[in-house]
Parts: structure tokens; C-alpha cells; sequence
């Protein structure tokens, strides 16, 4: 017989949803400076950055929500303070098809992070009735506003790798409101997926629809034992895990499957050949979708912290087509030409300053990428301004 574990998610006095506006009721955020850079995003909606609140907590996790002017609402998880796991923005919440509105969702800590890795199931059911839900394994009462965060223990991850159970919502006095299936996916050390884990699946349906585990198809990963470098450059702004002043390399390496080839930044003395790292993870320099354009860019705008006040790093990227006979390419801008880093036609370059928004170009634009033929002659040209990141 299983034992079941009850994990009571404390967040306000109150634990069915809806007695109070839950902005009203939980305690202030636990990591400030993630609800700032959410709200400079371009959102489809304002976020009200003055109502965010702490809803729910449990061991290590805490669970931050701040509400939309729009009705709806997002969802950033924390670990151990820091709320930089990603986020979910949610539509307004109407009460016409409750069950379109659940939410539960799970993230994983890397095995990198202090006290990682960690395996978190949270989110919200906004149904007023509904006070707690029964996952088979685990009982979590709701707080207020409905909201949850739980950590899944490290000694249940094998026993729910690749299953499903049935599962309940339960009213405030445990009755059963409704039924569904959850499917638990892939726990965090499954080196099917590294760290990331595969995201859980709930749906509710009746005792007879069947309950199933999702299916995980394998993903294609680098294969970086074969790993070529492309050129160095020196960060003149933090860029992903590197601080200002840092010198990478960018390598490119084959694709598992498909016949690709992937550019990624790495350290100058190579990429970790154990490591597994995803295609998601990099992008192709194989033009494999047919006929590639003189220049595919991609713009791209890392945040980092001033003083707990986020601030916005742009970086420019991309592919060359190898037919256009491009020998140089130059970042333009009121401060001058930039010469852009440039070799096995993938290139990098980072815009000097930086912005207050993900969502605004840096001043001293305008920002024009320039590519150049043997004979000096320009051939292609992309305006920044019409790119987003």
C-alpha cells in the first residue's frame, strides 16, 4: 500500500482560492529584481510590478506571481531566493471553462546550482472549491489565489520516471471535484534530457478515459567530440554564463541525426566532450531549410543585474550564404564602424551599450550590419531596427 505525502504550501492564512485578492494576502517577492525583468519584456500585457507577491513556498522553492492588466497573471519560480528558472505568463482568467485555466507545470535546477539538481512541480488552479490535489504519490494543499510549489524528493525520481497515475482535485473538506491524468515525464538526472527534465503533463478526464504515460522522443544533441572552432572574441558585455571582459570561441560541431552542423559558443579550449548539449542549444550553419538569404541574423538581448536593476546586453548573430562571395562584415552604428567577428561563415558581435528594455535597441543607433565582397563592394545590408529579439 502507498503511502501518501501531504505537502501543505504555506502562503497567507487562506487556503482555498479566491477569498481575497491574492496580491493582497501573500508576503513581498522573494527575488525583487526577477519581477523588474519580467515587467521590461514586451509582454501582451502590463505587468502591475507593485502587486507581486510571494503565494507559495516549500522547502527550498517559493513560487512569485504578479498579476496582468489584462486579467491574467506570471509565474516565476524561485530556488533558494533567486527567481532566474524562466517564467509563464498566463491569458486572462475568465470562470467559464475552469479547466482551461489549470496550471501546473515543472522545472529543474541543474546539478551546477547550489543544492542542485532539483526536480519543482508548481502552478495555480483557479477554481474557488478547489482546496487541495491529489497526484497519486503527493497531496498538495492549495494557498490562496490557488497557487502551489512543491520539490519532488530525489528518492521518488526513478519510481516516476515514465509514468502516469490519476489524479483529483479535492474540495476544502476532500471531496472529489474532478478526476485527471498526470503524466510525470523525465526527472532532471535522466541523461535522456541532462538537467532540463521533460515538462509533466496534466489533463483533467473521467475515470475512463485512459491514463498514459507522454511519450518522450529522443532529441538530437552536438556531437562535440568533433568539435571545429570558427574564431575567439572577447565579451565587451556579459553573454550568457561569461562576464564582460572574457574570451570565448565559437565551434561548430555535427548534429546527431539530420546531417547538420551547429555553431555554439564555448571556452577557448573547447567544449566539455561529455557534456550533452541540445541542437536547441545552438544554431544550424547548414542551409537545410532551402535556399538561404544573403544574411539570417538573429538578435539576441541577455539580461544581467546593476545594482538589483536589470539591464539588457544585445548581440547580433548569424550565417553567411557561402555563394555570396562575403569576405567582411561591419556593424555600423553613430559611434562609427565595428569590424564583426567573422569565420566559417557564422558570425558574432555585440552592440556596446546597453538598454533598460529587451524590447528596445541600445542608443546610438541607428544599427545597419554591412557584408562586403573581395572587391569592397557591398552586397547585402540588415537594418537592426526591423529585427527582434
Amino acid at each position: 500500500m502507498t503511502t501518501l505525502a501531504t505537502l501543505v504550501i504555506a502562503s497567507g492564512a487562506l487556503a482555498a482560492a479566491g477569498k481575497v485578492p491574492w496580491w493582497q494576502s501573500g508576503s513581498a517577492p522573494v527575488d525583487p529584481a526577477a519581477v523588474a525583468s519580467l515587467a521590461a519584456e514586451p509582454l501582451h500585457a502590463k505587468l502591475l510590478v507593485n502587486r507581486a507577491r510571494t503565494v507559495a513556498a516549500a522547502q527550498r522553492a517559493a513560487l512569485v506571481a504578479a498579476p496582468l492588466d489584462d486579467g491574467g497573471y506570471c509565474l516565476i519560480p524561485a530556488w533558494k531566493g533567486r527567481g532566474d528558472l524562466g517564467d509563464q505568463c498566463i491569458s486572462s482568467v475568465t470562470s467559464d471553462d475552469a479547466a482551461a485555466h489549470d496550471v501546473i507545470l515543472s522545472v529543474a535546477v541543474p546539478a551546477g546550482r547550489e543544492g542542485g539538481p532539483a526536480w519543482i512541480v508548481y502552478g495555480r488552479f483557479t477554481e474557488r472549491s478547489v482546496g487541495a490535489i491529489d497526484l497519486g504519490p503527493f497531496t498538495v494543499q492549495l494557498a490562496n489565489g490557488g497557487f502551489f510549489i512543491f520539490e519532488i524528493p530525489t528518492t521518488r525520481w526513478a519510481g516516476l520516471a515514465d509514468t502516469a497515475n490519476r489524479a483529483k482535485l479535492l474540495s476544502t473538506s476532500g471531496t472529489t471535484l474532478a478526476t485527471g491524468c498526470l503524466s510525470w515525464g523525465i526527472p532532471p538526472n535522466d541523461p535522456r534530457v541532462a538537467d532540463s527534465g521533460a515538462e509533466l503533463d496534466f489533463f483533467r478526464a473521467p475515470t475512463r478515459i485512459a491514463c498514459a504515460p507522454q511519450q518522450l522522443a529522443p532529441l538530437p544533441t552536438l556531437l562535440l567530440r568533433r568539435a571545429e572552432k570558427l574564431f575567439d572574441v572577447t565579451l565587451i558585455n556579459s553573454f550568457s554564463i561569461w562576464k564582460a571582459g572574457q574570451t570565448i570561441a565559437f565551434w561548430e560541431a555535427p548534429v546527431s541525426t539530420g546531417g547538420r552542423r551547429c555553431a555554439f559558443p564555448a571556452p577557448v579550449t573547447g567544449p566539455n566532450a561529455s557534456e550533452r548539449r541540445e541542437v536547441g542549444n545552438c544554431r544550424a550553419t547548414d542551409p537545410a531549410r532551402g535556399k538561404q538569404q544573403t544574411l539570417e541574423v538573429e538578435l539576441d538581448a541577455g539580461v544581467f543585474h546593476v545594482d538589483h536593476v536589470p539591464r539588457y546586453a544585445f548581440s547580433i548573430s548569424g550565417s553567411v550564404d557561402p555563394t555570396a562571395g562575403i569576405v567582411r562584415l561591419v556593424l555600423r552604428s553613430d559611434a562609427g564602424s565595428t569590424p564583426v567577428t567573422f569565420g566559417g561563415g557564422y558570425f558574432f558581435v555585440q552592440i556596446g551599450p546597453t538598454s533598460e528594455s529587451s524590447g528596445r535597441l541600445p542608443k546610438g543607433g541607428p544599427f545597419t550590419l554591412l557584408a562586403y565582397n573581395a572587391a569592397g563592394r557591398r552586397v547585402a545590408h540588415v537594418n537592426l531596427a526591423s529585427l527582434r529579439p
